[in-house]
């Protein structure tokens, strides 16, 4: 079995257990010392994530409710066993597993499952990115568009007073929200032009979705250095970023604006 088998295999398990667990979980809330929730099938899934992923024997697991290790990896597993769950907690749908490899600081492998969705997402280094929305068959994912009325994904909630001043700023023809590394596949298959985030995030909430943008014709880029996001900091955190189509260069114009707010 080919290794991306493999983790698509794993994200889809854990999403079942999610599933299997949600009404539990959401009877039992509990809160992280950073006041975001945690619930029952946070804890499962990575429990049953890291423990598919140490039998693969490829490589150290780093996981946003398990290990977060500070030595510097050549190689490791980024690990966000339920992406979303302010929205799983709400009883939205858009909540998501992500997966991913990263090598030499750069992701090579990554899978997006969205359970309540039933869709999963998934892409390996120069081989293209893919989709499948089950049961149907598997589809190329690729963001070919040149429109210049642009359509925009934005974090749920955390739509600051900034972030809507800038998105008022710009040619915006529709905006959704939603929690969840969701966004970024929504940018890869081409149904949003762009996803801008001014807050930080960790490692784990982006790898897998910047593997599959770079696969499908998308970049992600940081808010800060202009260049792509890179992996293996010391702290796992990332500056805010912009995800977007290849063929559009929102960082410089989002940036001044940003600052201006």
């Amino acid at each position: 079995m080919r290794l991306i088998e493999a983790v698509r295999g794993i994200a889809l398990e854990a999403g079942e257990l999610i599933l299997a667990l949600r009404d539990k979980s959401l009877a039992s809330v509990k809160t992280k010392p950073d006041e975001s929730p945690v619930t029952e099938a946070d804890i499962a899934s990575n429990e049953l994530i890291v423990r598919r992923l140490d039998e693969l024997k490829i490589a150290p697991v780093i996981s946003e409710e398990g290990m977060n290790s500070t030595e510097t990896l050549e190689q490791f597993w980024l690990v966000d066993p339920l992406d979303g769950t302010k929205d799983f907690v709400a009883g939205k749908r858009s909540f998501v597993v992500n997966i991913a490899l990263v090598e030499k600081r750069k992701p090579v492998l990554g899978v997006i499952y969205a359970p309540m969705l039933q869709e999963i997402f998934w892409a390996e280094k120069g081989q293209g990115a893919f989709k499948v929305s089950m049961p149907g068959p598997k589809k190329s994912v690729f963001n070919k568009s040149e429109r210049n009325e642009l359509r925009a994904v934005a974090s749920g909630s955390l739509l600051t007073t900034r972030m809507q001043k800038v998105l008022d700023s710009l040619p915006i023809q529709r905006l959704e929200r939603f929690g969840s590394a969701l966004k970024m596949c929504r940018v890869a298959e081409g149904a949003a032009d762009f996803y801008p985030r001014f807050g930080p995030t960790h490692e784990w909430d982006t790898a897998a979705g910047h593997v599959i943008l770079n696969e499908a014709g998308c970049k992600l880029i940081d808010m800060e250095t202009g260049r792509d996001v890179e992996y293996g900091k010391r702290d796992y955190k990332n500056n805010g970023f912009i995800a977007s189509r290849m063929n559009l260069d929102l960082w410089p114009t989002i940036r001044k604006l940003r600052d201006q707010s």
